[in-house]
């Protein structure tokens, strides 16, 4: 749980993101409520949930400076198909 974690830089956001993308990475939930991660850290989280099988549940509750900028990778990630195809099997 990394909600609340006012101090984790927009560099130290990048990396974890880049973590995510490791098949050895087998996390389940991710929670960052109440973080100031901008559209460009959620839009590196977005593109390196791409690879990343095991994530069920993502909660950004709470992050009032995502627009929809920040949001768009991700309804690219719920509208693909084949995103869709995996996660129903």
């Amino acid at each position: 749980d990394l909600s609340h974690n006012t101090q984790i830089t927009a560099a130290e956001w990048r990396s974890f993101s880049a973590c995510l993308k490791c098949p050895n990475v087998k996390i389940e939930e991710l929670y960052l409520c109440g973080n100031n991660i901008t559209d460009e850290e959620l839009t590196y989280l977005a593109h390196s949930l791409k690879t990343n099988d095991t994530l069920t549940t993502l909660n950004l509750d709470t992050i009032s400076s995502i627009t929809g900028a920040g949001w768009a990778p991700f309804s690219h990630l719920l509208c693909n198909k084949s995103s869709i195809d995996d996660i129903s099997n």
